[in-house]
């Protein structure tokens, strides 16, 4: 072929259009190939997780732990007062969430596992929001063994830590329930 000024200009212009067209291809493919290896619960700016457990009648306990770690706890005691406690997870907990989320397969579950036969119970939601996806599940009276073993991860590893170390505040009356708005939004 040789060089590239004996080429007629429309030559040359389609070389030049095989060209770009080859370097975008490439930089598209570098950028899917990446895209596949991440890993779907890698730490990114906006994650939310919330994990709500109790009755849609008297209310739910309601974990919620937001992109930098912050976390709150809100709940009711002996059926009266609402309390809350807010406390910061280090790095390792934040790691080892990720890791039950993943472990759980929430991306896998099914939108809701009910047992309509009962007519009172125990109601469970969770809600988790990670690199622009969300996803939110309801258990009612019906809790697979993933969801058991979250649960039990998160009582031992996150709220019974905190538990006896953080003084609650009480949550004012006119403030009761809104905790758990954005959950059982998730799920409608």
């Amino acid at each position: 072929m040789g060089c590239a000024c004996f080429l007629h200009p429309t030559e040359k212009r389609m070389v030049m259009f095989v060209i770009a067209l080859v370097t975008a291809l490439g930089v598209l493919g570098g950028y899917w190939y990446t895209l596949g290896q991440l890993d779907p619960m890698q730490p990114d700016e906006v994650f939310e997780l919330q994990f709500g457990r109790g009755s849609g009648w008297l209310g739910l306990d309601v974990l919620r732990i937001v992109s930098k770690s912050e976390a709150s706890y809100e709940y009711r005691v002996d059926g009266g007062d609402w309390h809350r406690k807010k406390f910061k997870l280090n790095d390792a907990e934040m790691a080892s969430l990720r890791n039950a989320i993943t472990q759980m397969n929430v991306w896998a579950m099914e939108r809701a596992y009910s047992r309509p036969e009962r007519a009172d119970g125990t109601q469970w939601v969770l809600l988790v929001r990670e690199n622009g996806k969300s996803r939110s599940v309801y258990f009612d009276n019906n809790f697979p063994e993933a969801i058991r073993n979250f649960a039990e991860f998160v009582d031992q590893k996150i709220i019974v830590p905190y538990a006896d170390t953080l003084n609650p505040t009480v949550v004012p009356e006119r403030h009761h329930l809104k905790h758990q708005k954005a959950i059982w939004e998730s799920i409608r």
